[in-house]
């Protein structure tokens, strides 16, 4: 179920989206963000679910409708990543949001959500993708699909020979700084936008009061967006 608060958390109400199949600690679970609230407009919601359907709301959440232009049979991934572009917010709403259907396709939307276009044909791969984020409207996208970015009409890769990508992260300030993060927080740097690498950067965890750090299998561990 898909629940809102009015006071910053201290309440909570359930709307209308109920009984998911999602499971928190199912496969899949390191996809996201599959929740996106459109910036300028809270009322605006669009949630991706494992079913492989993509709803949205345009009253928080009182009532939701499918998007029929798509759907994912690749369970449990279904739609794992929607993501609007901050910069194209215009009046009540932002236009362009994307969504990532896993196996069948980056789709974009330029009128807030009313029709949707696949945009990776040519470019990155049908897939599965794990996280995504825009900058400066354009768009990158990271999974064990590859990494890749869309802007101009156009698609680069920028995997760097790193497989099994998890999480990217791109400097809102200077998107030529990109970090790629794989299993365990493995991670590459880019500081030209993905046309060169530092290799496996090194990682040093430093929190000492945490006493299952110290047996756990860190193979297992999450990267934080």
């Amino acid at each position: 179920s898909i629940y809102r608060s009015n006071n910053q958390g201290d309440t909570w109400t359930r709307t209308a989206l109920q009984n998911l199949p999602d499971d928190a600690n199912g496969e899949g679970r390191q996809c996201g963000e599959r929740l996106a609230v459109d910036p300028v407009n809270r009322d605006i919601v669009f949630y991706g679910s494992t079913d492989g359907r993509l709803r949205y709301s345009t009253n928080a959440g009182d009532s939701w409708t499918t998007v029929s232009a798509f759907s994912s049979s690749d369970h449990p991934f279904g739609i794992p990543v929607v993501v609007y572009d901050a910069a194209s917010a215009a009046g009540t709403r932002t236009n362009v949001l994307y969504a990532v259907c896993s196996g069948c396709g980056i789709w974009r939307s330029s009128d807030g959500g009313g029709s949707w276009s696949k945009i990776n044909g040519g470019g990155a791969p049908d897939g599965r993708y794990a996280h995504a984020v825009v900058v400066n409207s354009v768009l990158y996208i990271a999974g064990p699909a590859g990494a890749y970015k869309y802007g101009g009409g156009s698609w680069t890769s920028i995997s760097g020979g790193m497989q099994d990508i998890w999480t990217i992260a791109v400097n809102p300030f200077n998107p030529q700084h990109i970090l790629l993060f794989g299993i365990s927080g493995a991670a590459r740097r880019s500081l030209n936008g993905g046309s060169s690498w530092t290799g496996d950067l090194t990682l040093t965890r430093t929190a000492t009061d945490i006493p299952w750090l110290a047996w756990t299998d860190e193979g297992w561990m999450s990267n934080g967006n």
